[in-house]
């Protein structure tokens, strides 16, 4: 009876050893793919990243084209209205040296009659 006993408990024991074994592989591999996961999205997230950084640095070099742009047609266009405004102001100028011309020929040469 008693060596039946132990035989019973070595099977029990040899069962639950089988068992355990077979959790800890299950909780092996579950571990494993976890990681697995884990490392997959850690590289996605970082690869994700790397490309929003290029993004942002694109835009960044695109607006400062654009601002470049935009200063050198603004620049061009003071240019071209101080040009304009230099021309008109050479034009009344002359007009005015004309008139003053005019005036000065008008005024009697004998100065007696001031």
């Amino acid at each position: 009876l008693e060596v039946d006993h132990n035989q019973k408990i070595d099977s029990i024991t040899i069962k639950h050893q089988e068992s355990v074994n077979k959790i800890r592989e299950e909780l092996r591999a579950t571990f494993i793919h976890h990681s697995n996961e884990i490392e997959d999205q850690s590289k996605r997230h970082f690869e994700e990243v790397a490309m929003l950084k290029r993004e942002h640095s694109n835009l960044i070099t695109e607006h400062n084209s654009d601002i470049s742009a935009m200063k050198l047609e603004h620049e061009v266009a003071l240019r071209a209205q101080e040009e304009e405004l230099t021309a008109q102001f050479a034009v009344v100028l002359a007009q005015v040296a004309v008139d003053s011309n005019d005036q000065v020929s008008a005024l009697p040469l004998d100065s007696s009659e001031f």
